[in-house]
């Protein structure tokens, strides 16, 4: 009888293993199409600088 209540045991957790890797997969899965995992665009603040040496645009 024990030994039937640890296989039962045993499947029990592989069995929420394997659902709450289903539903975090889906859920990832749903936040890459939605957009929400994407960083944001860069703003002004964060974009890397225009005067880059070889770039300058000479003064007229």
């Amino acid at each position: 009888m024990a030994a039937h209540a640890k296989a039962l045991g045993i499947w029990w957790l592989a069995t929420m293993a394997a659902l709450t890797t289903a539903v975090i997969a889906v859920v990832l899965v749903v936040q890459a199409d939605s957009g929400e995992a994407s960083p944001p665009p860069a703003s002004p603040l964060t974009a890397p600088p225009a005067n880059l040496p070889g770039t300058a645009i000479p003064s007229p």
